[in-house]
């Protein structure tokens, strides 16, 4: 895990400029290094001087148990800890399956390292979602947990949590044509009084079956990281687009899979502000790691945004056949807008 030192290598995600040692396995660099980047990324080592001050007792800030608040089920422990090293002028993740990184609490400096029997690729399955989207956040920048695509110009979120289909839909519209800008992760920008939705990086993460017979996706993908059943589309490929940048906002989707789910019919109803700013401050990125005074910015950021966007539940049929009529039921609905 002895990596070079020298940043020569430069990408852009987020709306971040990041200019890295190594290359980052599935993604293409920058032709020019930044002179001025926004992040710099040293992956297979940590400073002396901060794994010196990492030795010494830590403050926890964050601990993982899981849903079942058992930790990892196989360990017991903990899949994930941070703390802060230095007074907090950094943070510590320490991933249970042997993967720590640092970061320093302006986010502008990020170093990773690595147990010998892990790849890079599993390495930066952490570092392109959880960690850059740590440092968003750290960032003052608002994130939707949500994949967003582009539909005649304008941005759609698809959002809710964790294994709600955010990533299947966002296939299926890769594949009927429609650019995608985000899978997971959606940074807000706010110009003048329009709302943007910025785009992430050309991968879309997919559980096996939550693709399998869908039209216009192959039937197998590569893994994403060892040992874990996630694999990745690959947007690069003359099959999808890509849309680099940002789009205008037009609407936010929230899956909503509730007991009236999954009973033949999709339904979409739009939400009142008042009631959408509590919905999306639940399903915002990483928001479990936000301090009080991240959240309090993130709540008038919020209501600002549910006043100016439309924000619909949508509930949809419980049976992946059905993907294609969700997908023209919410492209028929967004064209009403």
């Amino acid at each position: 895990m002895c990596l070079e030192h020298s940043l020569a290598l430069s990408y852009f995600i987020y709306g971040l400029k990041l200019n890295v040692n190594v290359e980052i396995p599935g993604l293409n660099p920058d032709k020019t290094v930044h002179e001025n980047p926004d992040i710099e990324i040293i992956l297979g080592s940590i400073p002396k001087e901060i794994l010196k001050a990492a030795s010494q007792p830590e403050d926890l800030y964050y601990s993982d148990q899981g849903l079942s608040g058992q930790g990892d089920t196989a360990s017991g422990q903990p899949s994930l800890v941070v703390n802060t090293i230095a007074n907090g002028e950094y943070f510590h993740f320490r991933y249970q399956a042997g993967v720590d990184f640092i970061c320093d609490k302006r986010a502008r400096q990020i170093w990773g390292k690595w147990d010998s029997c892990l790849e890079i690729k599993d390495v930066v399955a952490y570092l392109l979602s959880p960690i850059l989207g740590f440092c968003l956040r750290l960032r003052g920048i608002t994130c939707l947990h949500a994949s967003g695509v582009e539909v005649n110009g304008t941005a759609i979120a698809l959002s809710g949590p964790s294994g709600v289909g955010k990533s299947t839909l966002a296939a299926a519209f890769a594949a009927a044509g429609h650019r995608v800008l985000s899978d997971d992760v959606i940074p807000l920008k706010l110009v003048g009084d329009e709302f943007y939705a910025v785009a992430g990086y050309p991968h879309i993460r997919l559980y096996p079956n939550s693709f399998k017979n869908l039209e216009g996706i192959p039937n197998e993908l590569p893994e994403l990281m060892s040992d874990w059943d996630k694999c990745y589309l690959d947007l690069t490929t003359t099959s999808y687009e890509f849309r680099q940048g940002s789009s205008p906002l037009k609407v936010i989707y929230l899956l909503d899979w509730n007991t009236e789910s999954g009973k033949g019919k999709i339904e979409i109803c739009q939400m009142a502000p008042g009631a959408a700013v509590s919905l999306l401050a639940a399903n915002t990125y990483r928001n479990e790691l936000l301090d009080s005074g991240m959240k309090r910015k993130e709540f008038l950021f919020l209501c600002q945004l549910a006043k100016s966007i439309p924000v619909k539940k949508i509930r949809p049929v419980d049976d992946i056949n059905e993907v294609p009529n969700l997908l023209e039921a919410i492209i028929s609905d967004s064209k009403q807008m």
